[in-house]
């Protein structure tokens, strides 16, 4: 177990982001062998390392972590580092680059403010918040291109409604993992992981191949 002080040099935190934490709900109560000495457990270091990453790369609020935290049962008895890579990798990175604000992508692309508008309503563009990292702005760039040369917009728009089915879907997988507890849940997540970012994609550009065969063969395959 941990005392205060070891546990702000493990995380970082300020002791009164820690005792903050623990009034809302999100850390277990420390034991308390006197006034001033409350042991907390090991695996609040866990803990706190996902409630900064909630709140640094997908801007939660405490109540909207709270939530999380009530409807995921996770197990932070093993290591998080596994499960934060993979959000890592699918909500496109931590938000460790360089980040523009919109005032800068309207006039690096010197675009108007409805037409910015409308990829957003459309769910083309899904920035964190208010700022733009690069990976947005490379998929703004493709956007503008492809409306210049009158590209067809309807793939774009099936898209993100078989996305957000798909979403809807790998939640309720990583929500039975997270809740199914084993010895191999490294191996469980790193599966979660090989599905989502491998096997998805693999079965896209696969199907797209054979449509493309089939077309220029003439032929079912």
């Amino acid at each position: 177990m941990l005392k205060m002080s070891a546990l702000i040099e493990a995380t970082g935190e300020r002791k009164s982001t820690i005792l903050y934490y623990v009034k809302e709900g999100l850390l277990p109560e420390p034991k308390k062998l006197k006034p001033n000495v409350h042991l907390y457990q090991d695996e609040v270091v866990n803990i706190i390392k996902l409630i900064k990453y909630f709140q640094i790369n997908f801007s939660y609020t405490i109540n909207q972590i709270k939530i999380i935290f009530k409807n995921n049962q996770f197990d932070f008895s093993n290591n998080v580092d596994v499960l934060i890579k993979l959000l890592d990798t699918i909500s496109g990175g931590s938000d460790n680059s360089s980040f523009f604000s919109t005032s800068q992508v309207l006039e690096k692309f010197n675009i108007s403010q409805e037409l910015l508008d409308e990829f957003l309503q459309k769910e083309y563009l899904l920035p964190k918040g208010e700022f733009y990292n690069q990976k947005d702005l490379d998929i703004l760039g493709m956007l503008l291109e492809a409306r210049k040369n009158k590209i067809d917009e309807n793939l774009f728009t099936q898209y993100v409604k078989s996305a957000k089915e798909l979403a809807i879907l790998e939640y309720k997988m990583g929500s039975a993992l997270i809740r199914h507890k084993s010895e191999n849940l490294n191996l469980q997540q790193k599966l979660m992981f090989d599905l989502i970012l491998t096997f998805k994609p693999y079965i896209f550009n696969k199907q797209t191949i054979r449509e493309h065969t089939k077309k220029i063969s003439g032929k079912k395959l």
